[in-house]
């Protein structure tokens, strides 16, 4: 065989795969749409653009439109989750055992309007966060975030991951390791709120026999600890010292007494992570929490006696 025929038989084969791949990625997006009017979710989120891509079993939306109703209350409104998404990525979208989730550009207003209160449960979920980033002259918060589950069935595991980013403020990564994770199953996601309002007994019970590995996250601190910190000496000011004796109207960075701390906490933490958990409290920065079980812990008995479980282990790292 000659070299053009080669080239030939290549480019031939090239152009196949190339086929091959964009019809998949077609069919991929078609089972995503198809998927989402078989469950009545087309209405609930509505996108600009959308891509599949059949390597990496993903999809991708842009200009993300949410409306998700979590709880609907008739004549008393409902319990949902509203905003617009730079970008929505589902990666493992056809694996029900492990799939992340991410999105781009959550925009939350820091003083909502009572109809976006009424309209978007977040704004009551964040009230009290949002007023303290009120506080330091923020007006509007731009979030990053994602989050993703990995269930081993024949080991009945579960890892759940969380993460969050604010451009002003900071990161937060979170990881959860849990075993006998098979209990979750007997929980329905359709039925779980009205049935914790109803019987939370029950549905403590349930959670309660799943059992607690480790515990991780990872605080990347771009400056909210140490403005909370100014707020706070701000708001301990002696204003009629001030006003009678013209003391200078001064914020200093507010101190954290490691005594306390090490009487609050000396029992759980050793003398390096009570310097990194002190540090942190007053200067910001980064800090690594780790939480960990010599042996799997029933989530009903972490905490026996208003103490945490003896097998249980914590350690702070800057």
């Amino acid at each position: 065989m000659n070299k053009s025929s080669l080239y030939g038989v290549g480019g031939g084969v090239a152009l196949l795969a190339t086929a091959g791949y964009f019809y998949a990625a077609s069919m991929g997006v078609e089972a995503f749409e198809d998927f989402l009017y078989d469950n009545e979710l087309d209405d609930t989120v509505r996108y600009g653009e959308v891509d599949y891509s059949p390597v990496s079993d993903a999809i991708e939306m842009q200009d993300v439109e949410l409306e998700l109703v979590l709880m609907d209350l008739g004549r008393g409104g409902k319990q949902q989750v509203t905003g617009r998404l730079e970008t929505l990525l589902i990666e493992g979208a056809t694996d029900d055992h492990a799939r992340r989730i991410a999105f781009t550009g959550l925009l939350l207003s820091t003083e909502p309007s009572k109809s976006e209160r009424k309209e978007n449960m977040l704004y009551g979920l964040l009230a009290e966060p949002l007023q303290l980033v009120r506080r330091m002259g923020i007006e509007e918060i731009h979030l990053d975030g994602s989050v993703a589950y990995d269930y081993d069935k024949s080991e009945k595991t579960l890892d759940v991951g969380l993460g969050l980013t604010e451009q002003k403020l900071g990161s937060y990564e979170i990881s959860l390791s849990l075993a006998r994770a098979h209990k979750l199953l007997d929980i329905d996601p359709d039925t779980i709120v009205m049935e914790s309002m109803m019987n939370p007994a029950a549905q403590l019970e349930k959670i309660g026999r799943i059992e607690f590995v480790s515990f991780d996250a990872r605080v990347e601190d771009y400056g909210l600890i140490e403005n909370l910190v100014y707020i706070d000496s701000l708001s301990s000011f002696d204003y009629a010292d001030a006003l009678n004796n013209g003391t200078p109207l001064v914020a200093s960075t507010a101190t954290v007494s490691r005594e306390k701390l090490k009487q609050d906490m000396g029992e759980f933490l050793d003398d390096d992570s009570l310097d990194a958990l002190n540090s942190f409290q007053t200067e910001g920065g980064n800090l690594s929490v780790s939480i960990r079980t010599k042996r799997p812990v029933p989530l009903a008995k972490l905490v026996d006696d208003d103490k945490p479980h003896r097998d249980i282990s914590f350690e702070f790292d800057r």
